[in-house]
């Protein structure tokens, strides 16, 4: 029993699926199948339906790798994202203090500012 190819160029794919998919003419690939058909052997017919087979089951298999790479960018950008939104929330708590500390509130405001981004102040002076 043969081992089944893990990507799709590695398997040997009849003459016209191989040109239409390098040439990027889908038309070749009917003209020349139909060729094959009405030409080839039984056995031909079979080799290129193995062929076929394989390369589907090699392509489904790299679309499923393929997802999981994307699936896990996708989580990876997603947790880069919470914490940029947490580094501007930290600058924006930052900016809220000096502004605190330039209006000369006490360090308690300041402190609170600094822990409570939503923190509002009504300054006393």
């Amino acid at each position: 029993m043969s081992t089944k190819p893990k990507r799709p160029s590695d398997v040997a794919l009849p003459a016209p699926l191989a040109i239409a998919l390098t040439t990027g003419r889908p038309e070749l690939a009917r003209f020349g199948m139909n060729e094959l058909g009405a030409t080839g052997s039984r056995d031909d017919l079979k080799a290129a339906a193995a062929s076929m087979s394989d390369y589907a089951e090699a392509l489904v298999n790299e679309l499923q790798q393929e997802r999981k790479n994307l699936t896990a960018m996708t989580k990876a950008v997603d947790d880069a994202l919470a914490n940029m939104r947490g580094a501007i929330r930290f600058v924006e708590r930052v900016q809220k203090s000096l502004g605190e500390m330039s209006k000369g509130s006490s360090p308690d405001v300041i402190a609170e500012t600094l822990r409570n981004p939503l923190h509002k102040h009504d300054d006393e002076g």
